[in-house]
């Protein structure tokens, strides 16, 4: 926003940029047209300072004044002409040498000045007189010059600016509510007001409802304190539409250091604010989500990774370092995972593959992961995010469903043999049966009967297939041990039970443990001719392996090699089953509540261990 007077600040940009100093004498070149003799050797004396040169060529590049004699004036009258033509808008000076005989040659000549010529000197004249016509005249000359500049300069900060993409304003600083005196054809567009509409008045008819007052605020306290400032503010144009709008706004100061005007770039980013605050929205869902989300290049070099996906690999997985997915991956995994990237990447095309991998808790994971053309952000080159979701406890589901149904259709054929057998036999002998022996059939039918209605209401007690989630509430497990127990003693007075270890101590384990006892005894109960014998429920609790454990002594029962097999690998053969579904709905209650059971045979009997993790937060009081 500089004054008319210092055109040059636009460029600085700051204060103080000089005017464009007079030349050296020396360094001003004086084309002479005078006839040989004596006028011609009184200029050569005379201009001695100065560089001379000849007219007969013409006027050369690089005159900055021309000397010449009435009587050459109408030979070189042309190229004069040609010669300021060239010059302009910097003035090119000439003078005329008249003789002192000619009586008023300014009006004789009036009709040639600014056109030809732009000075006479009567000669004979003192060198004094003809330094000083030429020093007058070059002086203005060398103004021109500058001046000539400047216009050149505004004329190009007038074109750039008109032909701006952004909008550009000037206001004045000097003038109260600093008013626009001047906006281009970006600012117009910008705003869609016109000039008439914009001149004259505040920026601040583009603010609105919309607009947040701390902005504006930031904005009057730097122009007040006549500092630069830079904001994103919310404008509206003239329809009405809103609109994100870059505001730089920067003073302009005079020589004195005074700020005159303010320069102001306006610069639309609404669409740059949307995707700034979309991509944060997908950030924020990125990080949030529960499942392990990873960006990719299409070597399985990883961009970024979530949380979630961290937990998976490791904390060092997305650090500082270039991490390659597939060399996380055993050799198997790893091909899979780059096969599906080279699709996604030459088809576009969405893949999906089921991994299995061991995660930093030592667990093995089942992991459903899709892998897609990663679109929403602007990185170059090939991207695939993948998406991993955790599908272990459906597997781990469907396991277990595979189990019951092969140990209940085992269990539910033994028992419905038996009941097709005795009705089959009662039917094809009735007339033969006495009353006794159709008691013992119906008997065997009804206890055939019976196993089966216990089955399936223990299935139901137990929910198996209805909530694959772990559990992660706290119990106490002292208190729901004896509760398992007192009840049992009270179902077979003639077994002999006993509880050791603490009263109290916290740990995550199933709701259903006090079943899971019962379970365990009815199963050893199975076994026996009669129910007798002693039961030891031992509670232990380890701080220092964070876990509490229930250890259940069966004297008299071994389990099998089978038993022991399957419920280690957590399935069966079809050749190879258990007989029973207790101790597998025992073991799934368990290791739903992150916990697990181990069996063992020792000299006295079987052994029945069931693992919880420990509460931390709660000690535990020892008792016997």
């Amino acid at each position: 926003m500089a004054d008319d007077r210092s055109p040059n600040r636009l460029a600085s940009g700051g204060r103080g940029a000089g005017e464009v100093p007079l030349p050296e004498r020396g360094a001003t070149t004086v084309t002479v047209a005078v006839p040989d003799g004596r006028d011609q050797q009184l200029l050569t004396e005379t201009l001695s300072e100065y560089e001379l040169r000849r007219v007969e060529d013409g006027i050369s590049e690089g005159t900055d004044i021309c000397v010449v004699g009435v009587g050459q004036l109408d030979d070189c009258r042309t190229r004069i002409r040609d010669w300021k033509r060239s010059e302009r808008p910097a003035m090119a000076p000439v003078l005329l040498l008249v003789p002192d005989s000619v009586s008023d040659p300014w009006s004789q000549h009036a009709g040639e000045f600014g056109d030809v010529i732009d000075g006479i000197i009567r000669i004979p004249a003192s060198k004094r007189a003809i330094r000083s016509h030429v020093d007058g005249l070059m002086a203005v000359r060398q103004y021109s010059l500058v001046a000539a500049r400047r216009w050149e300069r505004l004329e190009l900060y007038s074109r750039a600016m008109d032909n701006a993409d952004i909008g550009i304003s000037i206001a004045d600083a000097r003038a109260e509510g600093a008013p626009l005196i001047y906006v281009n054809r970006g600012f117009v567009d910008l705003t869609g007001y016109s000039l008439p509409e914009v001149l004259g008045r505040n920026c601040r008819f583009l603010q609105g409802d919309g607009t947040d007052e701390t902005t504006v605020t930031q904005l009057r306290e730097a122009l007040e304190a006549r500092e630069p400032v830079s904001v994103v503010i919310r404008n509206y144009r003239k329809s009405g539409e809103p609109f994100w709008n870059q505001l730089d706004i920067v003073p302009v100061y005079d020589d004195g250091g005074t700020v005159t005007h303010f320069l102001g770039f306006q610069r639309d980013v609404t669409e740059e604010i949307e995707r700034k605050r979309l991509l944060e929205q997908y950030e924020h869902v990125f990080e949030s989500v529960s499942d392990p989300v990873v960006v990719l290049r299409a070597d399985t070099t990883v961009v970024h990774a979530n949380g979630a996906a961290i937990d998976v690999f490791g904390a060092g997985f997305a650090g500082p370092e270039p991490t390659v997915l597939a060399d996380r991956l055993p050799t198997e995994l790893a091909a899979i995972v780059r096969r599906a990237c080279r699709i996604v990447v030459e088809t576009g095309q969405t893949q999906e593959r089921e991994l299995s991998l061991s995660v930093p808790t030592g667990q093995k994971r089942t992991f459903q992961v899709k892998f897609e053309h990663e679109s929403v952000s602007e990185r170059d080159g090939d991207h695939i995010i993948a998406i991993a979701r955790d599908i272990s406890a459906i597997r781990e589901q469907q396991g277990r469903l595979t189990v019951l149904d092969r140990v209940l259709r085992h269990n539910l054929r033994n028992r419905l043999t038996v009941i097709s057998g005795q009705a089959e036999y009662v039917t094809t002998h009735a007339d033969e049966l006495d009353p006794s022996a159709l008691a013992d059939s119906a008997g065997a039918i009804q206890a055939a009967s019976d196993d089966l209605l216990d089955i399936v209401d223990t299935v139901r007690q137990f929910e198996i297939g209805r909530n694959p989630e772990k559990s992660s509430d706290p119990l106490d497990v002292p208190t729901l041990v004896r509760s398992a127990v007192s009840t049992l003693r009270a179902e077979y007075p003639e077994i002999e039970f006993s509880v050791d270890g603490p009263t109290t101590a916290r740990a995550r384990c199933p709701p259903q443990l006090e079943l899971c006892l019962e379970q365990l005894v009815e199963r050893a109960v199975d076994g026996w001719e009669r129910p007798s014998g002693r039961f030891a429920v031992r509670i232990v609790d380890d701080p220092s392996n964070d876990t509490v454990r229930v250890r259940v002594e069966v004297p008299g029962m071994e389990f099998s090699e089978i038993a022991l097999s399957a419920l280690e690998a957590g399935s069966e053969t079809p050749l190879e089953h258990t007989q029973g579904i207790r101790l597998w709905l025992v073991k799934w209650a368990v290791e739903n509540a992150s916990g697990w059971v181990s069996l063992e045979n020792t000299e006295s009997g079987g052994v029945v261990i069931l693992s919880f993790q420990r509460d931390a937060e709660t000690g535990s009081r020892q008792t016997h």
